[in-house]
C-alpha cells in the first residue's frame, strides 16, 4: 500500500474501516435475539480490527535447507540472514521496519531484527526455523507456533523435491486455519 497511498490516507482508511467495523458490530448486536447467537460474528469482526492495527504479517515457512532465508535477503536486497547447508535458523527472526537497524531478543527463541528497508515499512517479515529434521525437532514446533499469527504464509520448497508427507501435513493444518498459502519453488 505504500505505493498507491501516502501515509496519512492509509491511517485514514484504517480509522474509518475500523469505525465502520465497530458500527457493523453494534448492528449486529442490536438486531440479534440472544448475545450468543452473535457471538462468533462478533469475534471475527474484533479479530479483523486486530488485524487491521497491526502490519501486515508475512511467514515464511517451510523445511530446513529449503531456501527460506535466502529468499528473505533476496526481498530485502541484502544479506540479513545466515544461510548454509545446516539449519541456520533455529530461532523466530520477526524483520520489520526501523530508522536504523537494530537487534533485540525480547524472549528465549525470539530475534527481533529493526532493518531501514521501505518493504519493511507496511510488512513483517518473519522467518520460522525449519521444519522436518530430526537433529533439531524443537525447530518444527517453533515455526509451527508462529503459523497461526500470519496473514500469509510463504511456503519455500525446492524444486527438486516433492511433497513429503510432513509437509502436507503442515498444510492440512494451515488451510484449517483459513491461512492464505503461496508456494515459492
Amino acid at each position: 500500500m505504500s505505493g498507491i497511498l501516502q501515509p496519512a490516507q492509509k491511517a485514514l482508511l484504517v480509522s474509518d474501516t475500523i469505525h465502520e467495523l465497530g458500527e457493523l458490530r453494534a448492528l449486529i448486536r442490536l438486531v440479534a435475539v440472544k448475545e450468543e447467537d452473535v457471538k462468533e460474528d462478533v469475534e471475527i469482526l474484533n479479530t479483523t480490527v486486530r488485524q487491521l492495527e497491526q502490519p501486515f504479517l508475512l511467514v515464511v515457512f517451510g523445511e530446513y535447507n529449503s531456501g527460506k532465508s535466502s529468499l528473505i535477503n533476496a526481498l530485502l536486497g541484502r544479506k540479513l540472514m545466515d544461510t548454509g547447508p545446516l539449519p541456520n535458523t533455529d530461532k523466530i527472526y520477526r524483520l520489520e521496519y526501523g530508522d536504523h537497524d537494530e537487534t533485540s531478543s525480547p524472549y528465549d527463541g525470539l530475534v527481533i531484527m529493526k532493518v531501514q528497508n521501505e518493504l519493511l515499512r507496511d510488512i513483517v517479515i518473519v522467518d520460522t526455523p525449519g521444519t522436518n529434521t530430526a537433529i533439531f525437532p524443537e525447530h518444527e514446533k517453533k515455526a509451527f507456533s508462529f503459523v497461526p499469527q500470519a496473514d500469509l504464509v510463504l511456503f519455500v520448497m525446492s524444486f527438486d523435491q516433492t511433497l513429503t508427507k510432513t509437509q502436507n501435513e503442515f498444510l492440512d493444518q494451515i488451510r484449517g486455519w483459513g491461512k492464505n498459502v503461496i508456494f515459492v519453488l
